[in-house]
């Protein structure tokens, strides 16, 4: 019987892929599945309807960005080629769909077993009988004639692509078949919801640190088998860097970089070091010259001078080892919770905590001396000291790469994706993860219907606020999900036309950090002391991770950045009170809702607890089925990427049976760190 159809909304796509060499544009553009408005049909040869998906390689520059204006136009050349009315078949839905918010980079392997990257035209139509009356013999025939045409009589044909808008691609475009696909009997929702199939034994949600880690490591064993989604635009999550151009650097690029998220690592974490001379990642090392704080009214670039000119009733001296005052009182708390952890669960939150040991007194020296906000409310007393435990041990030197962390992401993916074929999609936020009923998993993205034997969640709490199904439910509705806090913070970094932190005779041009809870600047770091930015003239201006988040949120969201700036001046100049400061030449921005995690006050779970969960989530899976990787779920090193990698190592040992691996001297557990000692 007849079948009516509803097209669907037509958009354009463009994609910047990472190389050593310059940038690729991929365009992908894939034929909208029928809606079938009267019926719910499931197709099959039996029912005179067959829905097809194929795939062709082209010939397109890979040069070129690309976007179709056209559609009916395209649609009209690529029916005349396959004229399937001369085989009895008439296409009842045919029409194409490239949306404006899809960017994917993809490796396709063809069905000859062959690889290949570049441009790729997808087309998924649906077909009927082009008579009346026919058999199911007759059916069956012209179907197998038309999929024979496809593979083999239309293995290279051309196009005019007349409907892009580029100039230099309005030519013949060869195609060449790579593979075809004849969607099962179950295809009703991909019909109606307009998204691409694809089968991806192990997949990883997340390209953050973790997630490309995995990646990297598995891209050996699993080469094409192995796919990985990320939401955003750019691959690093918190791993965020930008040249002078604003510009998001490519992997193996040379240009100077302002880092946005994370920017340094310690000698003593090897997790990291290994990982980043493996890569062959240049750094270079700073240490910290002077630091300006500002408290009640004065100003220091001294803790012990601070503790006891602003402070009374405090010991302010260095004790016999030569440990300043700040120190010692992070000590003390760390001894108090040796006697008794589990007393620490009667205190309402870190500020409690410190206020029962140490005194109002002293505990407002401590926060005003620190430079962090976040750390001390609504943050589990329990969990916080097992990483501050950790946390203390980090020494200098501390290392920062000349092309910023972001480096190692997008260097362990360009190596995955061009050596091992792992395929890439960007632009693609994970909408549902489900359990089917073979105990594989179906996961949807904007764009995309993936089946999944292996999943690797390297998704952060907040990233899933908008994943719904039967597998993200349970996990969120967990104790040991719901104890994460994700710490949301601001940065605001400026250019400027002259070194003006230089100038000041009362504190000395050397200082290179500043804070302070008496204005919202809350922390600055002048990056142009570093000598490899200090033609940059480059301040982080703001690192605000709690003290007036909300009032920087407000400024930003707002249409002009006068008020904002105006803002940044008052604060910076109740700092640097003997400098003339002028107008920034560029003001840039970047809120993080969760640049790192802590856990709730009164969690009642261990961060001990929350790592073996995520290495096995629902228990029902066997452990090699799931698990969530990140440095939310390792919350004994919060707020370092190390983090992250030795929650990445775990997964593998545990879910992917990799060797155990061994790092001497972490500092951060005092001796050797062992993969198998934290699984």
């Amino acid at each position: 019987h007849m079948i009516q159809v509803m097209p669907l909304m037509v958009g354009s796509i463009s994609l910047a892929l990472l190389t050593a060499t310059g940038i690729t544009f991929i365009l992908i553009i894939s034929l909208i599945p029928t809606y079938l408005q009267n019926h719910a049909i499931s197709p099959s040869f039996d029912q005179n309807i067959v829905v097809l998906s194929v795939t062709y390689r082209t010939d397109l520059s890979s040069q070129n960005l690309v976007k179709i204006k056209n559609i009916t136009e395209l649609n009209t050349q690529l029916a005349q080629l396959f004229r399937p009315r001369q085989i009895n078949l008439l296409i009842t839905s045919y029409d194409f769909i490239i949306s404006k918010d899809i960017s994917n980079l993809v490796s396709i392997q063809c069905a000859d077993g062959s690889l290949f990257s570049g441009v790729p035209l997808n087309l998924r139509f649906t077909l009927g009988p082009a008579q009346k009356q026919i058999t199911n013999s007759q059916w069956k025939k012209y179907v197998n004639k038309l999929l024979n045409n496809l593979q083999f009589e239309y293995k290279k044909f051309s196009i005019i692509m007349s409907s892009i808008t580029d100039p230099t691609i309005i030519r013949s475009v060869q195609l060449e078949f790579c593979s075809l696909e004849k969607l099962s009997p179950d295809a009703t929702n991909t019909l109606i919801t307009d998204k691409i199939r694809l089968n991806c034994p192990v997949a990883i949600l997340g390209a953050g640190i973790a997630g490309s880690h995995i990646a990297y490591r598995l891209g050996p064993r699993f080469k094409n088998n192995l796919c990985i989604f990320e939401r955003e635009n750019y691959v690093g999550g918190r791993l965020y860097d930008l040249d002078n151009n604003e510009n998001i650097p490519l992997a193996y690029s040379s240009n100077p970089i302002i880092p946005f998220g994370g920017m340094r690592f310690y000698a003593n974490q090897p997790v990291v070091k290994q990982l980043i001379d493996e890569l062959n990642i240049s750094y270079y090392q700073y240490d910290y010259q002077t630091t300006l704080i500002k408290t009640r009214g004065k100003f220091y670039t001294s803790y012990n001078e601070m503790c006891s000119k602003s402070y009374t009733n405090l010991d302010c001296t260095d004790d016999s080892s030569g440990m300043n005052a700040q120190d010692q009182l992070w000590v003390k708390l760390l001894e108090e919770y040796g006697k008794n952890p589990a007393s620490s669960y009667n205190y309402a939150d870190v500020n409690a905590f410190c206020r029962y040991v140490l005194g109002d007194e002293a505990t407002e020296y401590l926060r005003d001396s620190f430079r962090f906000r976040a750390d001390f409310l609504n943050t589990d007393v329990y969990s916080y000291m097992e990483f501050l435990k950790q946390d203390f041990n980090l020494v200098a030197p501390i290392y920062y790469p000349h092309q910023g962390l972001s480096q190692i992401v997008k260097r362990m993916l360009y190596n995955a994706i061009n050596f091992n074929q792992v395929r890439l999609y960007v632009n693609e936020p994970v909408v549902e993860i489900n359990e089917n009923i073979d105990k594989s998993y179906s996961v949807e993205t904007m764009n995309y219907k993936i089946t999944c034997k292996q999943l690797i969640l390297a998704i952060p709490p907040l990233g899933w606020s908008n994943v719904q199904g039967t597998v993200a439910n349970e996990i969120k509705s967990t104790k040991y999900f719901q104890s994460i806090l994700p710490v949301r913070t601001i940065i605001i970094v400026n250019y400027w036309s002259n070194r003006w932190w230089e100038n000041s005779i009362l504190f000395g041009k050397y200082i290179d950090r500043a804070w302070t809870r008496q204005n919202c600047i809350s922390f600055i770091e002048i990056l142009s002391q570093h000598p490899a930015k200090r033609d940059m003239n480059v301040t982080k201006t703001v690192y605000d991770d709690g003290l007036c988040v909300g009032m920087w949120s407000d400024l930003i969201a707002r249409n002009s950045q006068d008020d904002m700036v105006e803002e940044l001046l008052r604060g910076l100049k109740g700092l640097f009170t003997d400098v003339e400061i002028s107008r920034p030449i560029k003001t840039l921005t970047k809120i993080w809702p969760s640049a790192w995690h802590f856990q709730r006050s009164n969690s009642n779970v261990t961060n001990t607890e929350l790592m073996n969960w995520a290495l096995k989530p629902i228990g029902r899976f066997a452990k090699t089925q799931i698990s969530l990787v990140g440095e939310a779920y390792n919350i004994d090193r919060s707020g370092w990427i190390d983090a992250a990698i030795k929650s990445s190592l775990a997964s593998l040992y545990s879910q992917f049976n990799f060797n155990n691996v061994c790092y001497q001297n972490d500092a951060a557990i005092n001796g050797n760190y062992c993969t198998e000692n934290f699984v």
